[in-house]
């Protein structure tokens, strides 16, 4: 989720991102995994007295317009992803795509947060990524 945060905020000064098994949507995943939601109420300013409002600051796929600049994104996502469900990165690549973001979407069957069982692949595609999108 940090990296969306930080393009919609430097908007147009990053060429590229890549996020792997990133949060993009802070009310599936309190759905799915509670206790995040009691994280929130501990580390996020205001959650308490205006839950929605912070949960949407922190759901790109609810405010994906705003990256609306010269920057690619490369979402690498485990299926098997017990943290983010990794339908997340489905959603918000089809929400890109929708408003002519530039991205890429990789899932990987069977494999889980870090994607460990593909970690060769996982580096080569963001070696590949950056080459491709730094310097434009």
């Amino acid at each position: 989720m940090m990296n969306y945060l930080v393009c919609k905020q430097l908007k147009g000064k990053i060429k590229c991102s890549i996020s792997i098994g990133g949060i993009s949507d802070l009310n599936m995943t309190i759905e799915n995994h509670p206790e995040i939601g009691k994280v929130c109420e501990e580390i996020v300013p205001n959650f308490e007295k205006d839950r929605q409002e912070e949960l949407y600051k922190r759901s790109p796929t609810k405010w994906v317009d705003a990256l609306l600049t010269n920057t690619r994104f490369l979402l690498l996502h485990g299926m098997a992803d017990t943290h983010v469900y990794y339908k997340q990165s489905v959603i918000l690549a089809a929400r890109m795509s929708e408003f002519g973001i530039s991205n890429e979407i990789k899932l990987y069957k069977n494999d889980n947060h870090g994607i460990t069982g593909h970690i060769k692949d996982v580096e080569r595609s963001c070696i590949r990524f950056l080459k491709e999108n730094s310097k434009k």
